[in-house]
């Protein structure tokens, strides 16, 4: 993995094909190192070493740029397979990881190159076509990295505007964070599976009778008091983005995601409720683009997660990449006015 070593704000990962835009990656690299902290996959690197180094660059990094090229899609393994289509793929499990730690991924579309479509994509790097692109012509490199640079920064400083409440992909999930709820006779119980570095909370269902509510507990209410402490005077009114991985096995579930004030009765909820049919097999990003789901709340709030409306059981409902955010506030707030 190279790195560049100039300290400058802003870190991008540059995820490209060696044997289609090689060239094309190590220009835009030497290009904005100076303006960004730059991370690019070596061929120094050993085997052993790659995959720790990868994730430890995708944990920090601001950005991804994926260098799209018209081959992109279609280079085939040695067997006559598209190497897209292999798990193992690199550059694939590059995009996937970013996906999944919330980092920004900017497909760069090089020459002319179109976006994949969605029929043509794993499913897991279907969410990729959500994303702005970024149209690239090495024939006027100089306008286009000029251009680059202005999107990639304003993307950042968006992005710092957020502090990360909780995140499932780092610190992992433990049941201590959450408190269940089994509601209308529902039987189920909840544990915590680890395959490959990706926990996932899993809700077992013994019958298919009524609900079953986790609350997110790691914390009394769930912007943190390092964003804005309870004595906060100017009343500001915070801004929440929450987002996860929800997949059902054997039966379909409703999942609901909700934002519960603290203080108010039960069943009142305001801002955000998020319901999703989740049949089984399928992979449903919940929400799939999470700017849609801003919350804005004067009060502090509790995480809720329901599983109702079971079809059959035993059953199961997973979640993995929880991700709630918490906007910074304003240095310079302005004090809501007397009623």
């Amino acid at each position: 993995m190279a790195e560049s070593s100039q300290a400058a704000p802003g870190k991008i990962f540059i995820s490209y094909r060696r044997d289609e835009t090689s060239p094309l990656a190590g220009r835009l690299y030497d290009a904005l190192t100076g303006r960004f902290q730059v991370f690019m996959d070596a061929e120094s690197i050993g085997p052993g070493e790659k995959l720790a180094a990868i994730n430890k660059a995708l944990e920090s990094c601001d950005v991804l740029l994926a260098l799209i090229g018209e081959e992109w899609l279609i280079v085939k393994e040695a067997d006559g397979s598209r190497r897209i289509d292999n798990p193992k793929d690199w550059v694939r499990w590059e995009i996937e990881a970013a996906l999944a730690h919330n980092v920004p991924v900017i497909p760069i579309l090089i020459d002319g190159a179109g976006m994949p479509k969605a029929d043509d994509l794993p499913p897991s790097l279907a969410e990729m076509r959500s994303r702005n692109s970024f149209d690239l012509d090495q024939g006027r490199f100089k306008a286009g990295l000029d251009r680059l640079v202005e999107v990639v920064g304003d993307i950042i400083v968006e992005e710092r505007q957020w502090i990360t409440v909780y995140k499932s992909r780092s610190s992992g999930f433990s049941l201590s964070d959450f408190h269940m709820d089994c509601f209308e006779d529902a039987d189920a119980h909840l544990r915590v599976t680890r395959e490959a570095g990706n926990d996932t909370l899993v809700i077992d269902r013994n019958n298919k009778d009524g609900q079953v509510v986790l609350w997110l507990k790691k914390y009394d209410y769930i912007n943190s008091p390092d964003v804005i402490p309870r004595s906060d005077q100017w009343d500001t009114r915070r801004t929440f983005r929450v987002r996860c991985k929800v997949q059902a096995h054997d039966a379909a579930h409703t999942f609901k995601l909700m934002l519960k004030l603290v203080g108010v009765e039960a069943g009142d909820y305001e801002g955000i409720e998020i319901r999703r049919r989740i049949t089984p097999g399928t992979d449903t990003l919940t929400p799939p683009i999470d700017d849609q789901f801003d919350v804005q709340l004067r009060r502090d709030c509790e995480l809720r997660l329901e599983d109702r409306d079971v079809s059959a059981a035993p059953t199961r409902l997973e979640i993995r990449d929880l991700i709630v955010k918490e906007r910074k506030p304003p240095s310079n707030p302005i004090p809501v006015p007397p009623n």
